[in-house]
């Protein structure tokens, strides 16, 4: 898969693909976070940091990313290492 492809895939998962043309200033602070973890994962790197990423974040979408997260992790060789304050969110 190119990177194009790549790209595409993980906005179309945190729904982002409709604003794809937008600038980061034309977004909302949420959806800049789901546009961070896009940018994040299209990488494909061999460990995921994440500090309080789910802060802020509405329901929907986080479940739509813990579930995304789990299914790529589960399929990769990446390690993810997570802070987090919300015991709702740990996987």
């Amino acid at each position: 898969m190119d990177v194009e492809d790549r790209v595409s895939r993980y906005l179309e998962i945190v729904d982002l693909l409709k604003l794809k043309d937008f600038y980061p200033h034309q977004l909302s602070g949420g959806r800049k976070r789901l546009l961070m973890f896009a940018m994040v994962l299209v990488r494909e790197s061999k460990i995921l940091l994440l500090d309080e990423s789910f802060y802020n974040i509405d329901d929907a979408h986080r479940e739509s990313l813990e579930f995304f997260i789990k299914f790529s992790l589960s399929n990769s060789n990446t390690t993810l290492v997570m802070a987090t304050h919300d015991k709702k969110i740990l996987l």
